[in-house]
């Protein structure tokens, strides 16, 4: 139809022009808005996300059978700390924050690396017992003539915990420790009520024959009865878990070295050293040192710095004698026969919860000649009654050591050499001292510029 006809428009032309074209723009916009419509939808069903790069020990959990998640750790660790160790998410809230953690199987935690079992601690303890005869065996005998045998009946490694009869500075009862205990049955044969025994066993820890004393002073009898048999008498040494072979002397006269080994197959071997003479070397900073199996040689004595150490010995008239009076009339008569100043090592006899036996000290030692006479026991336990002055106002200090290298003398005997140790500053020149006691005798000790020690008698306390 032509769109222009004898020079007229041709209007139903127009009209079905403008009808098609209608119609198709109708169909073009409902097909926009229907395909508008999918997209929308698709948009709003399906998420896209792009692969997160997990980290090597986010990897590590998950290829060991861990989930990983997030959780309240300590401000001091990053994402998935180490739940094989303890405290790493045990702070408190102000001090935590959040962290990726990984979550192992039961019995495993995450090593930092991977889920890994947990090693549950040996709380059980290896054990051997014996009955006679007895792989260690020996008789004890006190200066007084006091007499004992002893039998190491049983032998125990583990963690176990410290019983009450324990009185330690470091190791209350109840607590838990990693220890190597060895039980005796003591055999008693003297006629007393009682005697107080110390655990005289120690520990060998090196080959320059440095020794560690066991946690318990005393046994589990403290006080042990004459002409008895006591059982299952502790001995208690705190030992490193990973120690195998541990060397142990019984102490005192007997001085029996032997052994505690773990075998292969986790049983417990005792086995006897050499038995070495009991005598005792003098060193120049006035310590003593023992024979060692399995030579038998003495200790090499400790490097001394001659120059820190000075000493002074004395002969009849002494410097400073005094008599002493005990509490049932006993009567202990002392004399000074020698005075050391300097470096010195804490002696064997020393049951200190400060001052440990070969420990290093800078001390004012004394030595005394001790006499007990007119006493009607076989022996008498003395306490050291000597004190350094401190001050104007007389506060004092008590030696280091609680009893004198004799702890119980026997009358009518002299006793050498024994000490009283004093633990004191290096710049100090001039120290005042007192016997102590009913005799009360003030003296002081002064170093010299030529070097020498000085003692001067001042007065006794009834005099000041």
């Amino acid at each position: 139809m032509p769109f222009i006809t004898q020079g007229k428009t041709n209007v139903k032309y127009l009209l079905i022009v403008a009808l098609v074209a209608a119609i198709a723009g109708g169909i073009i916009f409902s097909a926009r808005n229907s395909c508008y419509k999918d997209i929308v939808n698709l948009n709003n069903f399906v998420e896209i996300k792009v692969p997160e790069k997990k980290s090597a020990q986010e990897q590590g959990c998950i290829d060991s059978r861990g989930t990983a998640s997030v959780s309240q750790c300590c401000k001091s660790v990053g994402d998935f700390p180490n739940s094989c160790l303890v405290g790493a998410c045990s702070c408190s809230s102000d001090n935590s924050y959040q962290v990726k953690v990984c979550n192992c199987e039961e019995g495993k935690c995450f090593d930092g690396e991977k889920c890994s079992p947990i090693e549950t601690p040996k709380t059980g303890l290896i054990q051997a017992s014996f009955s006679y005869p007895y792989p260690v065996s020996w008789t004890w005998d006190s200066s007084r003539n006091d007499i004992a045998d002893f039998s190491l009946t049983e032998v125990s490694l583990g963690e176990r915990t410290v019983p009450s009869f324990v009185h330690s500075a470091i190791y209350k009862p109840g607590d838990k420790i990693y220890a190597l205990t060895l039980n005796f049955k003591i055999n008693t044969h003297w006629d007393a009520l009682g005697i107080d025994l110390y655990t005289e066993q120690r520990l060998i820890l090196n080959e320059e024959g440095d020794k560690m004393a066991p946690i318990n002073l005393y046994f589990n009898v403290q006080s042990l009865g004459g002409k008895k048999t006591y059982y299952d008498q502790e001995v208690i040494f705190v030992v490193p878990k990973t120690q195998k072979v541990f060397t142990f002397t019984t102490g005192g006269s007997s001085n029996i070295f032997f052994t505690v080994k773990i075998l292969d197959d986790g049983r417990l071997q005792v086995g006897n050293s050499v038995a070495c003479a009991t005598d005792k070397k003098l060193c120049p900073d006035g310590s003593y040192v023992n024979r060692i199996s399995p030579s038998c040689e003495f200790i090499e004595c400790p490097a001394a710095d001659t120059e820190s150490l000075i000493q002074e010995s004395f002969s009849y008239p002494y410097p400073l004698s005094w008599t002493q009076e005990g509490r049932d009339n006993e009567i202990m008569n002392f004399s000074l026969t020698a005075i050391s100043l300097g470096e010195r090592t804490v002696p064997s006899f020393v049951h200190s919860a400060i001052y440990k036996p070969g420990g290093k000290i800078y001390a004012l030692t004394l030595y005394l000649n001790l006499k007990l006479d007119t006493v009607n026991t076989l022996g008498w336990c003395i306490h050291p009654d000597v004190r350094v002055i401190l001050n104007e106002e007389g506060d004092s200090a008590g030696p280091i050591n609680d009893y004198f290298n004799e702890q119980c003398p026997v009358p009518n005997k002299i006793f050498a050499g024994q000490e009283e140790i004093f633990v004191v500053l290096r710049t100090e020149k001039t120290f005042t001292l007192t016997t102590g006691g009913k005799s009360n005798i003030f003296f002081t000790v002064t170093v010299l510029d030529d070097g020498h020690l000085k003692v001067e008698k001042l007065y006794t306390g009834s005099q000041g």
